[in-house]
């Protein structure tokens, strides 16, 4: 399952809390999250990732962060989740990197063929770390803030 969820991460260059640049919301008002995503609701990443993290967001919050959730590409089209997450239409979306060509050129380095990975989750822990350690590569993706890999 780990292994699965790994997966998920680094696929996902998902998104962004576009809440700098919003006013504040009142304690006792609720954030309202929209999360954008081709992949439909009941394939294994949405059923057994992106779900129950937003469930486990929402209980850590006391119910003051909910989740809309947009699956099968309702809110945005795949390729174009990067866009959606940077001008509004979406506060999280899950992004795949075949999808926008030219945008992390640094981060495709563990999208080549014939890389020596033994899975998902060793390049996406490799993506991470490549991330964190080198400016120029994190920096091409500034336009969003991400929560993981």
């Amino acid at each position: 399952m780990k292994k699965i969820f790994l997966i998920l991460l680094t696929i996902v260059l998902t998104g962004s809390l576009i809440l700098g640049g919003y006013a504040r919301p009142a304690s006792a008002q609720v954030i309202k999250l929209r999360y954008n995503t081709q992949q439909p609701d009941i394939i294994w990443d949405s059923v057994y990732a992106a779900k129950p993290w937003f469930r486990e967001v929402e209980k850590a919050t006391g119910g003051k962060v909910r989740f809309e959730e947009y699956y099968s590409q309702t809110l945005s089209k795949g390729p174009d989740g990067w866009q959606a997450t940077r001008s509004g239409v979406a506060d999280i979306s899950w992004v795949f990197h075949g999808y926008t060509p030219g945008l992390t050129t640094l981060a495709d380095v563990v999208t080549l063929p014939f890389m020596a990975f033994k899975s998902p989750a060793q390049s996406s822990a490799i993506l991470w770390k490549l991330y964190e350690e080198f400016p120029k590569l994190a920096g091409q993706f500034k336009d969003n803030k991400i929560l993981f890999m």
